[in-house]
């Protein structure tokens, strides 16, 4: 699939909010806009996801692809699960040992990276399908017993959130049938009006609601307006830099937000939080990219399975 600057621009709007919700002084001091902004992120990045995921690859590039997600999720959880048990994080651990490792890295996941496990067993599961019902099925079929998988893996297992494999879900359905993303997700910014009113006036919050579901359509016809607005700015072209590198920066975005606590007391003349807010953000998406850049330079981007992580 050729990239779509519709896409990429989502992604970096996206990306920008997973930092967001995650500076723990933004969160204390506008909860209800984190509320708001928790109530369809990841709904969003979820259904982008399944629409952008490739199964038409062979058995080894789809395990490749697995592989390198894999090993930079299992580094990471390995690593926040450590931090978490020595800072004062939300979700953190509280007993330090081999087997409470484990059981975060293969079953319940920690912090941000559950995001990333959704995606391997999702994946997982999409290819086990499609690789081998898709020849003997028709696509009605497969997509059916997909759906049914996915339902019974969130169910009998806490590796999944029954409530976020639709999102991923319709994401596929949209691949699959071949539907234009353009087509579905009309360019419009009236779209904040229904979303405003879903989200403000109707109080809908649960993943599980059809208002959701509608919130994030408006989403994303609205985020596609948008990259048309923001085409004329001459920052457009690193807005969609970062949309094309979401990985490294979610991966390495909770580093410089749980460092956000130790500065914060340099920003005490804001009274508002938002001046340690913006520097967070944007040291969270430099530092990531930068990161992501050293561990090129260094070889070390090969722990994570390949040789680079950012995409041109």
């Amino acid at each position: 699939m050729n990239r779509n600057t519709d896409i990429d621009f989502a992604r970096c709007i996206l990306i920008l909010e997973v930092v967001l919700i995650h500076i723990v002084n933004f969160g204390e001091l506008y909860p209800e806009a984190k509320a708001v902004i928790l109530s369809f992120l990841m709904p969003t990045f979820l259904l982008i996801t399944g629409y952008l995921v490739n199964v038409e690859k062979t058995p080894k590039q789809f395990g490749r692809y697995l592989l390198c997600l894999f090993l930079p999720y299992a580094l990471m959880v390995t690593g926040f699960s450590v931090l978490s048990y020595f800072l004062p994080v939300q979700d953190r651990m509280t007993e330090l040992s081999v087997g409470a490792v484990l059981e975060k890295v293969f079953v319940t996941s920690i912090g941000p990276y559950w995001f990333l496990q959704t995606m391997m067993v999702c994946g997982a599961l999409y290819y086990a399908c499609f690789r081998w019902l898709r020849p003997r099925m028709p696509l009605v079929a497969v997509l059916l017993v997909f759906g049914l998988l996915l339902a019974v893996v969130a169910k009998a297992t806490p590796v999944l959130y029954f409530d976020a494999i639709p999102y991923y879900y319709i994401g596929v359905v949209l691949r699959q049938t071949r539907t234009s993303y353009a087509a579905f997700f009309p360019k419009t910014g009236w779209a904040i009006v229904p979303m405003s009113v879903l989200l403000f006036y109707c109080g809908v919050r649960e993943w599980g609601s059809i208002g959701i579901l509608a919130v994030v359509w408006c989403a994303i016809s609205l985020m596609s307006w948008l990259n048309g607005v923001a085409s004329r700015w001459r920052v457009h072209r690193h807005l969609l830099y970062i949309g094309a590198n979401t990985l490294p920066i979610y991966l390495f975005h909770p580093i410089f937000t749980m460092l956000a606590k130790f500065y914060l007391p340099l920003f005490r003349f804001d009274p508002t939080g938002l001046l340690h807010t913006l520097f967070t953000l944007l040291l969270a998406i430099a530092g990531g990219l930068l990161l992501a850049r050293l561990m090129e330079v260094t070889r070390l981007a090969y722990i994570f399975g390949k040789p680079t992580l950012l995409r041109s």
